[in-house]
């Protein structure tokens, strides 16, 4: 399985190459398997739109093989770095650009996939223009792949992911700066996308998540956040997170399921 493949891969790199925790083996294993379950196949030619901290793109390389080639776009070039340090791919394609705006020419990948992305684009109206432009670059029968966790939790753990995102949109809302994701979509939502943009979904299937973590550190960019607005904005905001510090003790934090669809281009 090529869940086994990465974290064998991922042993063979030279000891120079930052270790995993736990929590972010667990993360490689399960994008891993989105990988798996996308039908990526050796000798593609693939885009990974929103890259981020390189997971999916060491997945995609493995899962592709020599004979194919992965090209990881995103708009902060600092992950270019994360694929080296943590990954070892020193010789991985990377292309620092907005996703709403590929630098590609129309029809030249096998498949165009992203893997958590549409979350951080807000409003909410920028996420089709990504989607239309990962259809722009894909190969007529090609595939347009979509991972994103969904905005439903099941557990208090999941509740705790999602009551951020809560804060965090507030935060953006009231003019403040946070790296953290806003929301994430809805199942309807990515449908609707799917269906304007006129592709014929293939697969659709939804994935849970292992990830489990305790780590209050999760919380320190959006307590930065809420301390450059305004003191009323403030007085507001700070007992949600003193609320969620207590949550988190009390019930760690866990990525609530990740729906993935396949749609094929016409």
């Amino acid at each position: 399985m090529l869940e086994n493949n990465v974290m064998t891969a991922f042993k063979m790199l030279p000891k120079t190459v930052r270790p995993l925790s736990t929590v972010d083996s667990e993360r490689l294993r399960f994008f891993a398997s989105l990988i798996r379950e996308s039908d990526i196949k050796k000798g593609n030619f693939i885009l990974d739109v929103g890259t981020g901290t390189g997971n999916s793109a060491a997945c995609l390389a493995l899962a592709t093989g020599k004979s194919g080639l992965v090209v990881s776009v995103d708009v902060d070039p600092k992950h270019r770095k994360n694929l080296i340090e943590c990954f070892g791919l020193k010789d991985l394609l990377f292309v620092c650009c907005d996703a709403r705006y590929l630098p590609f020419k129309n029809e030249c990948f096998d498949a165009a996939a992203s893997y958590g992305t549409l979350k951080f684009l807000y409003p909410r109206s920028e996420r089709f223009k990504m989607l239309i432009e990962k259809t722009r670059v894909t190969k007529p029968n090609g595939r347009v792949v979509t991972a994103e966790v969904l905005n439903r939790a099941t557990n208090e753990a999941e509740k705790n992911y999602l009551l951020k995102r809560k804060v965090v949109r507030e935060i953006i809302d009231a003019g403040g700066q946070v790296k953290s994701s806003i929301e994430p979509p809805s199942i309807k939502e990515v449908l609707a996308m799917y269906e304007k943009t006129g592709l014929k979904i293939v697969k659709r299937k939804m994935l849970r998540r292992s990830e489990h973590w305790y780590d209050q550190d999760w919380l320190k960019d959006t307590e930065q956040a809420i301390g450059s607005l305004p003191r009323s904005i403030q007085r507001k905001l700070k007992p949600l997170i003193t609320n969620l510090k207590k949550r988190t003790v009390r019930y760690g934090v866990k990525y609530p399921a990740v729906i993935l669809l396949i749609g094929a281009r016409s």
